[in-house]
């Protein structure tokens, strides 16, 4: 038997083919990409729990466009460092990601200075 359900995160309707008896399965939406985890009892009883979905984001301090991190909540935050300029960053995303994702620089890699500059000052 066939059954649509409607994806948590961007609302698109999903077809899911329901078995004999109860059961598990995880399902990736095909039009956000989010991983679900859809269980249903029968009669016609169907959970779908968003798994994770992946966002992407830039580095507001280099511009480089950093890998996906997988999500597992519709809001909230996470720290990472910018495999490029190696800043403290803070990813901050609502709606699952699907609006907008700000990302702050919580902290600066500091550049080594030249020692040279110093000797100058005494002078």
């Amino acid at each position: 038997m066939r059954k649509k359900i409607k994806c948590p995160v961007c609302k698109n309707t999903i077809p899911i083919e329901i078995g004999q008896s109860d059961a598990s399965l995880y399902i990736n939406c095909e039009n956000c990409s989010a991983s679900l985890d859809v269980s249903y009892t029968l009669p016609i009883d169907i959970d779908v729990i968003v798994d994770a979905i992946n966002i992407s984001y830039i580095c507001p301090k280099c511009r480089y466009s950093l890998d996906e991190i997988g999500i597992s909540d519709e809001s909230g935050s996470e720290e990472v460092n910018c495999s490029d300029c190696n800043s403290l960053l803070e990813v901050r995303w609502d709606h699952w990601g699907q609006d907008d994702v700000d990302v702050i620089i919580l902290e600066e890699e500091e550049e080594e200075e030249d020692d040279d500059d110093d000797d100058d000052d005494e002078n």
